[in-house]
Parts: C-alpha cells; structure tokens; sequence
C-alpha cells in the first residue's frame, strides 16, 4: 500500500488533484523560468564550487546515501535523514550531544567518521510550546566544553563553513572558544582555519564583544591567546563593546594575569585612561577585584602611557630591522643561487 493512500490521499481524489495543479512549476511559465534562473546554481561558478565542496556528501562516504530521480519522495528523504546503521538525524543529533556533554571526546571522533553528516547538522531543543529554546551545530556545543583541538580540526575538516555560523544566541565558535577558556592551540588552530575566508574575530556578540573581549574576560587565558586575538585584528584593544568596555576593562575585572593585562597594554596604551559608560578607568576595576596579582596589576597600570609607547615604538624598530635584514638574507641566498646555476 502507497504512503497516500495510509493517509487517505488517493491519486484519483479530486481535491489531491487540485493541490497538485496549485504547487505545480509549470516549464513554460515565464515567472518559473525567472525563478529559476535566479536560483540556478552554475556548475562553473568558483564561489558555488566552495559552496558545493563544503557541503558535499561525498559518494565514498558511507554515511550517507545518493537520491536519484527515480526515488519517491519517501526515499529521498529517508536516504538524506538515515546513516550507514540506519540511525536517523534526531538520533544522530542526540548521540552527538551526549557525546559532547560528557566529553567522549575520542568516541566522538569514531562517531563523526561513521557519521559525517553529523557535522553540519544543527541540534535543536524546543520549548514546551513548541518554539526553539537553543539551536547549536556540534562545533558549538564542543567550543563550550575546552575540546582537544582534534575535535576541532575533524568538524571542520567535514563542515569548513561552520567557522562562520553562529548559534541561536548569536554566538560563533570562536566567541564560544574564547569565552570558555579553550586552550591556545584551539584558538590559534581556528583562526588559522578560517583564514582568508572568515574573520569571526571581528565579529561581535550579541552585546558587541570581540572574540578579544570575551578572552580578556576569561581567568586564566593563556596570554599568547591574547597575543594571537590583537595580531588577527588590531583595532580590536580599542574598540569598546555596547557597555563601553575595552579588552583591558574586562582583562582587569575578572583576574585576568599580569602578562595578560601587559599584552592589552602593549597593543593599546591609551586603554589605561579610557573610561567605560560607567566612567571607571581599568586601574578602578582592578582595585575593586580579589585578583592576586592586584598591587604587581596597579603597579603596571601606574605607569605613564608615554612607556608603553615607548616600548611599543621599540617593538617596531626592531621588527623593522628583522625583516630588513631577513629581506638582505634572502637576496643574497637568490644571488648565490643564481651564480651556482
């Protein structure tokens, strides 16, 4: 028995018919033709082929399953919702959370292999009334529990477009990362990643914090985290979130270390006399913690701005005269190269 006719639609019922006709794409209809032209994915187009290639479900893979015109409606959608052992996607979307949750992190790797389409998959709670409470793609989830970056590198490695998604909370996975202290590695593997196709580090949050920020924020970032964040994007020492709040701000409300605060410093001097909308300078919010670094912290942000300046100015003569002398290097190696052909 037809899956119409367990639900008492019948080919032949008049009403079926007229449904039929209503959602209809006629070939011939000139708004169709418009419609579809304006959908069409062009096989040629470069943006469209890292489109597809992202997404793609590969035919080796298998997790999953190829529909063919020839399959019914039933088919096709059994084949895009079911893995190689028969699981559907709210089974595979529970299986990944628990994994996840209980941080089964080497299980997880096995269950991603077997279960590729997983990594691109969003995992919904609902609320009673039936509207979403939350909605995160693993990688989310995995940014909220300081994963190995292994984990990391296989979600993106299946999903590379899940760098630039963000949550329902509006959150991407490196705002998440950050804001939960993951380990350098992770922070520098992902913005590594995404580079020269996403900046998720100069993309705020919901209340207009940088991925910086929400590092700053965070006890116990290790300070090359902080380093990695300015190097990617330097305006971000000195751009306030909605609250007023640079970096240091929060570098020096929430315990942040001595190294942390002086690696702020050294990007932005001037943040040492900025207020936020509160009018509190960072040595205000220092003095109010229970950091143990405070009087070494205080101490630092004493210090007159023309020494970081200094310092930073310093930094840049030196560099300079690096690269000067990597650039002499490289000249004479092509030189000596040449007379040796």
């Amino acid at each position: 028995m037809e899956i119409q006719e367990l639900f008492g639609v019948r080919k032949d019922d008049p009403k079926t018919m007229e449904r039929q006709e209503a959602f209809r794409v006629h070939n011939d209809d000139p708004k169709t033709v418009e419609r579809q032209e304006a959908f069409r994915v062009h096989n040629d187009d470069p943006k469209t082929m890292e489109r597809q290639e992202a997404f793609r479900v590969h035919n080796d893979n298998p997790a999953a399953s190829t529909c063919t015109d020839n399959d019914s409606d039933e088919e096709k959608e059994s084949k895009r919702t079911r893995s190689v052992n028969g699981v559907s996607k709210k089974v595979r979307s529970t299986e990944i959370f628990k994994l996840i949750k209980t941080e089964e992190w080497n299980e997880l790797v096995d269950f991603l292999h077997n279960n590729k389409i997983a990594a691109n998959e969003w995992v919904t709670e609902h609320n009673p009334d039936g509207s979403v409470r939350w909605r995160s793609l693993p990688i989310h989830l995995a940014c909220e529990k300081k994963p190995p970056v292994d984990v990391i590198y296989h979600l993106l490695s299946i999903y590379p477009g899940a760098i630039g998604e963000k949550n329902y909370g509006g959150d991407l996975p490196l705002h998440i990362a950050c804001r939960e202290g993951a380990s350098k590695e992770v922070i520098n593997f992902m913005l590594v990643r995404e580079k020269n196709t996403y900046n998720s580090s100069n993309e705020k949050d919901c209340e207009g914090r940088l991925a910086l920020h929400l590092a700053a924020s965070k006890s116990g970032t290790d300070v090359q985290v902080i380093k990695d964040l300015a190097e990617v994007n330097a305006k971000a020492a000195r751009t306030p979130d909605d609250f007023g709040l640079l970096p240091l701000h929060w570098a020096c409300s929430k315990n942040a270390s001595k190294a942390v605060v002086e690696a702020l410093l050294d990007v932005y001097p001037y943040a040492n006399e900025t207020k936020d909308s509160y009018g509190r300078t960072p040595i205000a919010l220092v003095k109010l913690s229970e950091n143990k670094e405070k009087d070494a912290i205080i101490e630092l942000l004493s210090q007159d701005v023309s020494y970081y300046t200094t310092n930073l100015i310093n930094t840049i003569d030196t560099l300079s005269t690096k690269v000067i002398k990597n650039g002499q290097k490289d000249n004479l190696r092509k030189k000596t190269n040449a007379e040796n052909q």
